[in-house]
């Protein structure tokens, strides 16, 4: 060591939780991941695009604009085409975190497996109101006033939609 330079010391990190990580990231872990992420997001969306349009004769442009406002506030609604592609980029996105988050959290418990239609259904519901009280109001989106049951059927929905294709899915991994 040369006189007045810096003593380096070297850093160590605790990479257990990252290993664990990168451990279930196995080529057969990302399949079931991606084919889950797929078939809850386009249930998702299909359902998304049925509710609007049932409940107010609105456009599947409309949603994915919504989605995308979340990020880019009301300009969304005022674009053209790519705040569409973007939104969908955004749906997706989000239904790959939460399946990621189940799958992390579960894809090793039998109990949870066995129990994938009760644990659907709690997912889905968290999921719903996860995204309602903290994703939302974090949002750019506009706000709405809170109603009892937009929200009961979007609950329905998530559980139909996501909850239960994602822990019917990956309860086989």
């Amino acid at each position: 060591m040369i006189a007045g330079q810096p003593k380096i010391i070297p850093l160590s990190f605790d990479t257990g939780f990252v290993d664990s990580v990168l451990n279930f990231m196995t080529k057969k872990a990302l399949n079931y991941i991606l084919l889950a992420t797929i078939v809850a997001g386009v249930l998702d969306i299909l359902a998304a695009f049925l509710n609007v349009y049932l409940s107010s004769g609105g456009k599947p442009g409309m949603v994915l604009k919504f989605i995308a406002s979340g990020i880019y506030d009301r300009k969304a609604f005022a674009g053209d085409g790519n705040y569409e592609i973007i939104g969908l980029a955004l749906h997706f996105l989000i239904t790959f975190i939460f399946v990621v988050f189940y799958f992390l959290l579960f894809s090793k418990n039998e109990r949870v497996k066995r129990q994938w239609l009760l644990a659907g259904i709690i997912y889905g519901t968290l999921i719903c109101l996860f995204m309602n009280f903290v994703v939302l109001p974090l949002s750019n989106t506009p706000e709405s006033p809170f109603r009892f049951f937009p929200l009961f059927k979007s609950v329905i929905i998530q559980i139909i939609a996501t909850g239960l294709p994602i822990t019917y899915l990956l309860r086989r991994y």
